[in-house]
């Protein structure tokens, strides 16, 4: 219908001697068997014909009146898909009669009508019509575009900017790692899950957001600038696969548009449903609901998971601390050694110790500077030195889960600082003594070990924190 009224009602007759002015006019009446004459004559299958004429001849309709459904009614001439001036004055005298019911008028300074594929004269006939203002597509709607056609790149330029912006309020290069890892989870990609649950994203624009989120995760800047630590794919996992649990973001549009495709598999009697043969049709069978996160579970990739994911995330130690854990057991610290390798430094000597290769063995267990500030943290917590990954000792050790957990805590803030240290020792030759820093963990600890609830824990384990917070070792 839209191609007939798009041909001129003065162009010439056709081999047949009938306009487009005829079809136009006696559509309502010789509609239907055009049609399906047309797709016998393209060869159309006859099933498929049959379906097409059955949506075309059978639609109905109804009306939610005081929160009641109306009863059915068959579609009769009215509005008209292409659009011309008798359907917009249908349209506008059911506004009136709406407004008169219901006392809702339109606010035109905020009404627009917008044109798709009409003729020029139809076009200058509805905008003469009163309260008809033309507006330009692609506009904006509740803050995203509404275009035409597919959502493009262009049209998904303003997304990208507003993360750009947003990453440049923040001054991210000041802050450290795990701080910028809550503002891609909260912010950047809080901004990216509006529009994933309207529009299916193009790909080229959820990668360039996914290498935005990167960057800004590794450098604080929206720009590559050097190699992450972790290939973002890692990034990219639950926790307990060994990731930090940030969403990849082409699987999560896909599992956000899965929630249309549920609500409208789930109406049953829909000619659509019975017909079409969808890859998700076989996983959505056998779902009693469907949520986003469980879409996302079935579309992402696994990965094996990690028996150190409860000792790494310990709420007792500084989100920091769990961060620099988290490269420890991913082996993923730029030290000395890995530098070398690269060609960045000219050689993978402790610059600590200055007395073996910098690994991340050496740095925090066999380097003469980390032993001295392990040595006067577990004296203090009452614990004898690890002699391996002490994070894992401890882990295995038979305690109370208090003290496992601030006894893991103590142990990630000296890591933390033991690698802080070996930074300032080899960007600025500073390196402050072992006593300092142990009395400034010592004060970091005690202040955690304060926000406990004393009253939820067992006899034993506030012995052991009273004993820990007034010990002067």
């Amino acid at each position: 219908m839209s191609r007939v009224i798009q041909i001129p009602s003065t162009k010439d007759p056709g081999p047949d001697g009938y306009s487009s002015a005829f079809y136009k006019d006696s559509w309502s009446v010789i509609g239907e068997d055009l049609c399906t004459v047309m797709m016998v004559a393209l060869r159309f299958p006859p099933h498929f014909t049959q379906l097409i004429m059955e949506c075309v001849s059978t639609a109905s309709y109804s009306l939610v009146l005081n929160g009641e459904p109306f009863r059915l009614f068959q579609g009769k001439k009215g509005l008209r898909h292409g659009g011309d001036k008798q359907s917009v004055m249908v349209l506008l005298r059911s506004f009136a009669t709406f407004s008169a019911a219901s006392e809702l008028h339109m606010n035109k300074q905020k009404s627009n009508i917008y044109f798709n594929g009409v003729q020029g004269t139809i076009k200058e006939q509805i905008i003469r019509l009163p309260g008809c203002v033309e507006g330009q597509i692609p506009f904006k709607y509740l803050g995203v575009p509404v275009t035409a056609g597919k959502l493009g790149k262009k049209d998904c330029q303003v997304l990208i900017k507003k993360i750009i912006e947003k990453i440049w309020s923040i001054g991210a290069r000041k802050i450290s790692y795990a701080s910028r890892l809550i503002m891609v989870q909260l912010v950047l990609t809080s901004m990216f899950n509006y529009w994933a649950n309207i529009f299916l994203i193009p790909k080229g624009v959820l990668k360039k957001i996914d290498s935005i989120c990167r960057n800004y995760l590794w450098d604080g800047t929206s720009i590559y600038v050097r190699t992450p630590l972790v290939s973002w794919e890692h990034v990219c996992t639950p926790k307990t696969e060994g990731g930090l649990g940030i969403r990849y973001i082409l699987d999560w549009n896909i599992a956000t548009i899965g929630k249309l495709v549920w609500w409208i598999f789930g109406k049953l009697n829909s000619l659509w449903v019975k017909e079409m043969d969808m890859t998700m049709a076989v996983w959505l069978a056998d779902q009693k609901g469907y949520s986003v996160s469980s879409g996302y579970e079935w579309i992402r990739n696994k990965e094996q998971k990690v028996g150190w994911v409860k000792l790494v995330w310990n709420n007792r130690a500084l989100p920091k601390h769990r961060f620099m854990a988290w490269l420890i057991f991913r082996n993923s610290l730029n030290l000395k050694d890995r530098l070398f390798r690269f060609g960045v430094c000219s050689d993978d000597k402790c610059c600590v110790c200055n007395a073996g290769k910098e690994t991340v063995r050496h740095l925090f267990q066999q380097c003469r500077y980390s032993r001295l500030i392990l040595q006067g943290v577990c004296s203090w917590l009452h614990i004898n030195v690890p002699t391996d990954n002490g994070i894992i000792w401890i882990g295995r050790r038979n305690c109370a889960p208090i003290q496992m957990s601030v006894c893991i805590a103590a142990l990630m803030a000296v890591y933390y600082n033991v690698w802080h240290q070996q930074n300032l020792a080899r960007l600025e030759g500073v390196l402050l003594s072992p006593r300092v820093l142990v009395a400034q963990i010592k004060s970091l600890i005690r202040s955690r070990i304060q926000q406990l609830r004393l009253d939820t824990v067992s006899a034993s384990d506030r012995a052991w924190i009273s004993l820990v917070i007034v010990n002067p070792i």
